[in-house]
C-alpha cells in the first residue's frame, strides 16, 4: 500500500511546484472540457485527505496522463520515477471504493448539531461487512482490509450494550436491523422497555408514544410552503450521506399527510355515505356497516 500512495503523492506535488507542468494540465483540462480542479495533495492531520487526494487524481486522469506525456515538461524533473500505468489506475479506482465508506461515516460523526451515538453501532456493522475478506481481492487492497479489521474489530466493546441501546432510542434505527441475532435485538428492546419503565416514560398503555420521540413525528400543521405546494410533486431529493452509509439500516417512515390531503380523505368519505344513503336501506346498511 504504501509504495503506490507515494507515486501518487509524488504526481500531486510535482504538479504543485512546477508552474510550467501546471499551466500544462490547466490547458488539457480545458480541451479535453474536465472540471478546472487543482490536484490535492493529502495531509496527515486531515482526515479524508487521502481518499480526497485519489478522487482527484481518478477525476483529472485523462489530463494528468496526457500532461505526464507532454514534451513541455522536462522529464528530469521528478516524473520519471512516477509513471503511473494501468494497474496503478485500476488500484486507485478499488481504494477509493474501499475507503469511501469510512469517509462518509467520518463526515456523518464530525456532526456538530445533533447527537451522534445512535450511529455508532450501524456504523460498525456497516464496516464490519465492508471490510470483509473477499477472495477477488487485490493482494494490497486485502492487506488494508486486514489491518483495518485488526484495529477497529476489538474497539467499543466494553461500550456495546450502551451503542445498541442508544441506536434502539433513535427513530431512524429503532429496528436494529444492523444486528443480525434476532435475539440479541430483543434483549436490547427488553432492557429498553424496561428501563423507560422505571423511569416512567411509559404511558398508561405501556407503550412508548413513538410521535414524542421521533424527529418532528405527530401530527403537525403543515407550514406555509406545504400548504402553498399541496397539488405539486416534489422533486426527486439527492442522496444524503446518511442514505449512502445506512441505506439497509435506516427504518423508514410513512410521510405525514397534509391538511389538504386529511380533507380529501373525508370528502371522499363523505360523498361515499351520501351514495350510499340513496341506495335501497338493505344495501345502504351493509355497506354502512363496511366503511364503519
Amino acid at each position: 500500500m504504501r509504495s503506490p500512495h507515494i507515486k501518487f503523492g509524488k504526481v500531486v506535488t510535482y504538479f504543485h511546484k512546477s508552474p510550467q507542468a501546471a499551466e500544462v494540465l490547466r490547458e488539457i483540462q480545458s480541451q479535453l472540457h474536465l472540471p478546472n480542479h487543482k490536484l490535492i495533495h493529502d495531509v496527515c492531520t486531515r482526515w479524508n485527505s487521502s481518499v480526497d487526494m485519489l478522487e482527484r487524481f481518478w477525476e483529472q486522469q485523462p489530463a494528468l496522463l496526457n500532461a505526464m506525456l507532454s514534451r513541455r515538461i522536462r522529464r528530469g524533473e521528478g516524473l520519471a520515477a512516477t509513471a503511473v500505468n494501468e494497474d496503478d489506475m485500476r488500484l486507485i479506482q478499488e481504494i477509493i471504493k474501499l475507503m469511501s465508506p469510512v469517509k462518509v461515516a467520518t463526515t456523518l460523526l464530525s456532526e456538530e448539531k445533533s447527537p451522534t451515538i445512535s450511529m455508532i453501532a450501524p456504523i460498525q456493522a456497516k464496516l464490519h461487512k465492508h471490510f470483509s475478506e473477499d477472495n477477488t481481492d487485490m493482494p494490497i487492497i486485502a492487506e488494508m482490509k486486514r489491518r483495518f479489521r485488526q484495529d477497529f474489530f476489538d474497539r467499543y466493546v466494553e461500550l456495546q450494550e450502551l451503542l445498541n441501546s442508544a441506536s434502539a432510542l433513535d427513530p431512524r434505527f429503532k429496528d436494529l436491523t444492523f444486528l443480525d441475532d434476532v435475539d440479541s435485538r430483543d434483549l436490547i428492546f427488553m432492557k429498553g422497555i424496561g428501563a423507560l419503565d422505571e423511569g416512567g416514560a411509559l404511558d398508561d398503555g405501556g407503550a412508548l408514544d413513538e410521535g414524542g420521540a421521533a424527529e418532528g413525528g405527530g401530527d403537525r400543521s403543515p407550514s406555509i410552503e406545504e400548504r402553498r405546494d399541496d397539488d405539486v410533486l416534489p422533486s426527486p431529493k439527492k442522496k444524503t450521506a446518511m442514505d449512502q452509509l445506512f441505506g439497509e439500516f435506516v427504518t423508514t417512515r410513512t410521510p405525514m399527510k397534509t391538511t389538504r390531503e386529511k380533507a380529501k380523505d373525508e370528502m371522499s368519505v363523505c360523498l361515499a355515505v351520501q351514495a350510499i344513503l340513496l341506495l335501497p336501506n338493505e344495501v345502504s346498511c351493509t355497506l354502512t356497516m363496511l366503511i364503519n
